[in-house]
């Protein structure tokens, strides 16, 4: 079953390289969500299937990254909000990229400005039967269309967003 999601994964992802080129006349395949989700508590403009789902303060899928951040390092720290819903106990690791370019990955710090740039986002499993909030910062060196790779135990997912200046 986890193969036949990987496939599935990098089918999509090579779907979203195809049709996602910084061309104006291609745009980036996002999606606008509600701005509050009944299922997800705390989180507003909460994106993902679940069950972990990322806030990026904006309904259109839009990230204005150097908006309302702080600069370091070439990076741009725009804060992100994650959740996990109390029914995933397993872990989670967060990876991203720039859709169509192999060289522009994004980084995440923990928390903490400047923190460290790690390639990878992780949150520990928990069997609190609760809400898990991570929040962290997605570093962003420059405009583009967006996606970050979500990856549990039992589950893959992929969340698409357009950076602008």
């Amino acid at each position: 079953m986890v193969r036949s999601k990987v496939v599935a994964s990098i089918g999509f992802a090579l779907l979203l390289a195809s049709g996602c080129q910084q061309e104006e006349h291609r745009p980036c395949p996002v999606e606008s969500v509600p701005r509050i989700r009944p299922d997800v508590r705390a989180v507003a403009f909460a994106y993902g299937d679940g069950p972990l789902f990322v806030g990026l303060g904006t309904g259109d899928g839009v990230v204005r990254y150097r908006v309302d951040t702080q600069q370091h390092g070439g990076w741009y720290y725009y804060k992100t909000l994650w959740a996990i819903a109390p029914r995933y106990t397993g872990s989670v690791a967060i990876t991203g990229s720039a859709i169509g370019s192999s060289n522009a990955r994004l980084r995440f710090s923990g928390g903490g400005f400047p923190g460290q740039p790690k390639p990878e986002l992780r949150f520990q499993p928990d069997d609190s039967g609760k809400w898990r909030y991570g929040p962290s910062d997605t570093l962003i060196r420059a405009a583009g269309c967006y996606v970050f790779h979500v990856e549990g135990d039992d589950f893959e997912q992929s969340i698409v967003f357009r950076a602008t200046d």
